[in-house]
Order: C-alpha cells, then structure tokens, then sequence
C-alpha cells in the first residue's frame, strides 16, 4: 500500500502511549478496509476522540470524522467505514470496524512483529 510505512509508524507510536497506560484500550477504532476495488486490504486502530485523535464526533451526522487536506475519512455509529481521497497519494477506501476488525488487526500485528524476531 501507499501508505504502508505511515500506518506502521503509527502503530508503534500507539503502541507506546497504551503500554504506558495513556491510553484506555475501550477508546479505540479497530477497522479494516481495502480500495474501491477489492486491493489493498489493510487494518487499522485509531484512537476514538479526545486531544490524542484526529478523529471527532459529528452529532449532526452521526459520525465521526478526520478531516485533513488528504483525506475525508468517516466512521459510522453502524461501523461502516470510509475513506475519500483528497490526493492522488491516498485512495478511496471502503471498510468496517467492529470486533471482528479487533481480531484481525491483532492477528496482523503479531504476523509482523514475528518477522522481525
């Protein structure tokens, strides 16, 4: 994916700030999605509100949102994902995020950090 190393990043960065108790593991979105397209299926965990989120709440909309000049990205109160592509770097993406997302973005940490022990 285009922005494989980003997420990683990421990942790691969380990784921290919940090890080191910052981080309640109740305030987090676990999803998965892939392109409009079917490729590039991928997992993320993204930290629900607060001063450590991009994402907030729209009442008005019933969703949650993070808003930046590469993407439009919207999780539903019915788990439905989506991302909507501001730059020809980002793709659109469809997805879900639920328990099942929990597993299996859980399932994919441990097969990378496997590979680099």
């Amino acid at each position: 994916m285009k922005i494989k190393n980003m997420v990683l990043h990421s990942i790691a960065g969380l990784a921290l700030m919940f090890n080191s108790g910052i981080i309640n593991a109740e305030e987090y979105f676990y999803c998965g999605f892939s392109n409009l397209d079917g490729t590039g299926q991928d997992y993320s965990k993204w930290v629900k509100g607060g001063d450590l989120s991009s994402f907030k709440y729209n009442k008005d909309k019933k969703r949650w949102e993070w808003i930046t000049e590469y993407t439009y990205q919207y999780i539903y109160d019915n788990g439905k994902y989506e991302q909507i592509a501001r730059s020809e770097i980002f793709d659109n993406q469809i997805g879900k995020c639920n328990k099942a997302m929990e597993k299996a973005y859980k399932n994919e940490i441990r097969k990378i950090f496997s590979k680099g022990h």
